[in-house]
């Protein structure tokens, strides 16, 4: 017998995970097909399509990718501003329309039931009286309570959401003055647009009257009607058109133009109460954009929330000092 017969095969050492992290990995044999993904401890690849195959084509057993627009909000909007992932789309902007058209035809015959059941007739109703310019009013502050009541309950009950916070309504933005100087400069810039929108509407002023100064004519409808001004239609109108309408635009269309539609999809709901002034109507456009663009840069809606306010309580403190304390009417030229 040998010396090396007598020697003992020495053992051979078990593979432990460090071993097979040292180990090469062997080719392929020819014709086989590489697996769609290589996974190590360190890395992961992909490995590229068999011969034959296009990239970005389905392999045989793997499922189809689905379309984008199936795709969670989550993953369609993960690169999108935190602002613009909101869930909701074009189809709710446009039911919360029809609600809207719905609710207020509803109420308007309704009020002409109510008025024909006490006595009068509803066909000798004059648009212009100071007694249905105050219901007309009070039906705009029905309206509106059902529009927010709307946009909360979707996102509470459909979104499962904090329907605030889901429309927009977050905190101001940490600035190096500190929040309350954010306050002052939001209040002092609502003064200052008000004051030039006023300069610019004596530039081609209105001719007649217009139906929104009609309300000073009945004392009820006028203090109702600035009331809702400064308390109600900030809150409603920032949440619907800065909450709910500017992300879906500024998402479909980007910011920009997000914010130009939203500006003047605003003024043009307005130009019912400017009937009679065209210029009017390209200026509030121009204040809906304004208020856009600041809902923009701090990405919620209380900013341009009190920019709204502080323009509408300028414009208000404005009719009264017009109309002498409601005692006169508005001059025209």
């Amino acid at each position: 017998m040998s010396d090396a017969d007598q020697i003992p095969p020495s053992p051979q050492p078990s593979p432990d995970s460090s071993a097979a992290r040292e180990t090469p990995h062997t080719a392929p044999a020819a014709g086989s097909v590489l697996p769609p993904s290589i996974v190590h401890e360190e890395a992961s690849f992909s490995a590229p399509p068999p011969q034959g195959v296009l990239p970005g084509s389905v392999l045989p057993g793997q499922p189809a990718p689905l379309p984008l627009r199936q795709l969670p909000p989550e993953i369609r909007y993960a690169n999108l501003p935190p602002a613009l992932r909101v869930p909701w789309n074009w189809l709710d902007i446009f039911l919360l329309v029809l609600f809207s058209i719905a609710a207020l035809l509803v109420m308007s015959v309704g009020f002409a039931l109510i008025y024909g059941f006490t006595g009068h007739d509803p066909r000798a109703l004059n648009p212009a009286s100071p007694q249905m310019i105050y219901f007309a009013v009070i039906l705009q502050a029905i309206l509106d309570a059902m529009i927010l009541a709307y946009m909360l309950g979707l996102m509470r009950w459909r979104y499962d959401r904090p329907p605030w916070r889901a429309l927009g309504w977050e905190p101001l933005p940490e600035g190096k003055l500190g929040r309350g100087s954010m306050v002052m400069g939001l209040i002092f810039g609502g003064i200052l647009l008000s004051f030039v929108v006023a300069g610019a509407s004596q530039l081609f002023p209105p001719k007649t009257e217009l139906p929104v100064e009609q309300i000073m004519h009945d004392h009820r409808a006028a203090i109702l009607f600035m009331l809702m001004a400064v308390l109600v239609a900030p809150v409603v109108e920032e949440t619907l058109f800065r909450g709910f309408l500017y992300p879906v635009a500024a998402r479909s269309f980007g910011v920009p133009a997000g914010i130009v539609i939203t500006g003047t999809l605003f003024g043009l709901m307005h130009a019912s109460q400017l009937s009679g002034g065209p210029w009017l109507v390209v200026l509030i456009i121009f204040v809906g954009c304004v208020f856009t663009w600041i809902r923009a840069k701090t990405n919620t809606v209380l900013a341009s929330f009190i920019v709204h306010t502080a323009y509408n309580g300028i414009q208000v403190v404005g009719l009264l000092v017009a109309t002498h304390g409601l005692t006169k009417a508005i001059p025209h030229p």
